[in-house]
């Protein structure tokens, strides 16, 4: 206990030293006082470390037990208990903050491979139910969902092609997994049709709920338990699922079809009529926008993956063109030669 307090005495007298540059140092004293303190702080971090490591934290109980039978004590009872000790793990939770922090806004990303070398192989085709299929989703067991607004459907498609279950969606468009509740969001938009968000519940393979966004809605998706989706001539929304507030992300050139997806803590989203792909931050900031006319027309579904490589299929330029994370460069993956 002693040690602690010597340690909560440094780490005191740290902070107050924080407070005295914050108001009379200069930028280079600040610099060089704050190096100091980095050191500082990373011993406090090693002893406390060293105390989770060593045991010291676990609690020490002292118990024993008492024989309740008093008759013929002398030649009954050979013992008048036992005294054992007792070390339970420790109560204490240690939470450095620094890590904490970097879990909730780092994504994990794979290895980078520059998008010269990313290479692509046809796994498998599946027949769909009609021309018009909006929505496509890969679920983590490897079963697809595909949205036919035309058909006022949804369709879960095992592995293998076979279907395994039908939902009646009106105009169903857009899918989103949220693999916190094991749903999926769908958006809605067929001619006049369509004005509503459902929520499936996947395993009970029922609607869970439906809610009007105040439009017809086309690209969704789901990030930290937050729906995002857009609303035709209106935003690009944000719903918080907890308490279901709401807030525009973006308002600019919003009447035309836009699908969107997220990696990280950035939104991409392709705009049909405008034949752009947009960057922006989860703020609506925009990052960067990547158009080229000669490469990619109309662009449709957008996807990423682990690396921050944005794909965006072309629907009038029939190819698939991937997008580097920065959108300084771009690659055509696949053309109208391959089928599309």
């Amino acid at each position: 206990m002693k040690t602690l307090d010597e340690h909560e005495s440094r780490v005191a007298e740290h902070q107050k030293n924080i407070a005295n540059i914050n108001q009379h140092a200069s930028d280079l004293q600040t610099f060089l006082s704050l190096k100091q303190l980095e050191g500082n702080v990373d011993e406090n971090c090693q002893f406390i470390d060293s105390l989770t490591e060593s045991n010291v934290l676990n609690r020490v109980e002292i118990k024993f037990n008492i024989t309740t039978s008093p008759t013929d004590i002398a030649n009954s009872v050979l013992e008048f208990g036992k005294v054992f000790i007792d070390i339970s793990n420790s109560s204490v939770n240690i939470v450095k903050k620094k890590q904490q922090q970097a879990q909730l806004i780092v994504p994990k990303v794979s290895s980078i491979v520059p998008i010269e070398n990313i290479q692509v192989k046809l796994e498998q085709t599946i027949n769909t139910e009609s021309y018009y299929v909006r929505g496509c989703c890969i679920l983590p067991d490897s079963r697809f969902v595909f949205a036919y607004p035309e058909l006022n459907k949804v369709t879960v498609v095992k592995q293998d092609g076979t279907v395994d279950f039908v939902l009646n969606v009106t105009a169903a468009y857009g899918i989103a997994y949220n693999n916190e509740d094991t749903t999926i969001a769908i958006s809605s938009c067929w001619g006049s049709q369509g004005k509503h968000i459902t929520i499936i519940d996947l395993p009970k393979r029922k609607v869970k709920k439906t809610f009007s966004p105040g439009g017809q809605t086309t690209g969704i998706a789901v990030t930290n338990n937050t729906l995002l989706y857009h609303i035709i001539n209106k935003a690009i929304r944000a719903m918080d699922l907890a308490d279901e507030s709401t807030r525009d992300i973006t308002t600019e050139h919003m009447d035309t079809e836009i699908n969107i997806t997220i990696f990280g803590h950035k939104l991409y989203y392709s705009s049909y009529k405008y034949n752009t792909v947009v960057c922006c931050d989860l703020q609506g900031t925009t990052q960067w926008t990547f158009k080229n006319e000669n490469v990619l027309k109309n662009p449709f579904g957008i996807s990423a993956d682990n690396a921050g490589n944005v794909y965006v299929a072309g629907f009038q330029s029939n190819n698939v063109v991937v997008i580097s994370p920065d959108g300084q460069t771009h690659r055509e993956l696949l053309t109208k030669r391959d089928g599309l």
